[in-house]
Parts: C-alpha cells; sequence; structure tokens
C-alpha cells in the first residue's frame, strides 16, 4: 500500500487533532495539536493552534528575585538611608499568591570623619604700604585646602597670613620760609 492510499484511509484521522496541551495567555489559548500517524505512516509533527478557548485557568503564585546588595548609605556624616531591590520574574495569576515588597529601605548612619589638609604657603607678595603711598605696610601670603574638612574632621588652619614690612621711605619735603641775609664775612 503507498502514502497515499494510507491517507486517504486514515483521512478523517489525519484531520483530526488531538488537543494535547492549553495554557492561558491573557484572553487566548494556546493549543498544540499532534496529528497521529497509524499503520507506519510518516508523522505531520506538531502544529499549534491560537484561538479563543475557554480553558481552566492555572493557579501561579508570583515568583521574584533574590534581593540587590544594599545602596551606598546616603550620608557620609550622620544618618541616612540605604535600599535594595528585587524584581518580578513572573505575575500572580488566577488566583495564586500577590507579589511581596521589591523594595526595601532602612535608616543607616555613616561617619567619614577627615581632617583638612592644606597646600604649602606661597611666596608673600609685595609690600602695600597702610596709607597708600609709603612707610610702614603689610605683606601677605596664601595657601588652599587641598583635602577640606568632611564631618567630624578637624577644621582647616588658617589660609592666609601677613607680616609687617616697610614700603619705602616716604619724601620728607622741606617746610618754612626763606630770609635772605648778609653774610658775614
Amino acid at each position: 500500500m503507498d502514502l497515499n492510499t494510507v491517507r486517504e484511509a486514515f483521512g478523517k484521522l489525519y484531520q483530526n487533532f488531538e488537543e494535547r496541551q492549553a495554557s492561558v495567555t491573557d484572553s487566548a489559548c494556546v493549543l498544540s495539536h499532534s496529528r497521529q500517524a497509524q499503520c507506519g505512516g510518516r508523522s505531520c509533527g506538531s502544529m499549534l493552534d491560537r484561538r479563543t478557548c475557554r480553558a481552566s485557568c492555572c493557579r501561579s503564585n508570583c515568583l521574584v528575585s533574590t534581593w540587590s546588595g544594599w545602596s551606598t548609605c546616603s550620608s557620609s556624616c550622620g544618618n541616612g538611608q540605604r535600599s535594595r531591590t528585587r524584581s518580578v520574574l513572573r505575575y500572580a495569576s488566577c488566583g495564586g499568591s500577590s507579589c511581596p515588597a521589591t523594595k526595601q529601605t532602612q535608616t543607616c548612619s555613616r561617619y567619614l570623619n577627615r581632617d583638612c589638609v592644606v597646600n604649602s604657603w606661597g611666596s608673600y607678595g609685595s609690600c602695600r604700604a597702610n596709607n597708600g603711598r609709603c612707610g610702614s605696610g603689610t605683606q601677605y601670603r596664601y595657601r588652599s585646602a587641598r583635602i577640606t574638612n568632611q564631618c567630624r574632621g578637624s577644621s582647616c588652619p588658617s589660609l592666609s597670613q601677613s607680616r609687617s614690612c616697610s614700603a619705602g621711605c616716604c619724601p620728607i619735603h622741606c617746610q618754612g620760609e626763606f630770609a635772605t641775609s648778609p653774610i658775614d664775612s
């Protein structure tokens, strides 16, 4: 018997699909049918048929991932907040257990004490006369903070320094009247 004869003889069997599986996806079902070959006939394999159906709902609980690590504390000096999260891998369906919280927050404390660190002093600048022209004056020099203090660390010392200096002699002009007098010889 050739293959065509087998198909004709069992045509009705080839046209009747056997429902193998139904799974709910939103409002539709995915039905998997398989044609059954008989009498040594060649199998046609699996066929998928997507259509609306009234398959029974399968209860499924929510499934979540494991917690991530805790984030860094939001404060570097004192109390702050840190959090961790997890993802929903599968939402509940058909009356299954709902999803638990996916974010946790907690109070944390952090004290990163850091002392101020200053750079070296610069050179003294030129002498500035106190009266703006000459005489005694003041010279200044400066330094900067390389690292500023944080939290309970020690504050920066003075970043400027001064010393007295001389801004040069002030000219003194002769005052008075000149009178002519005979010079004794």
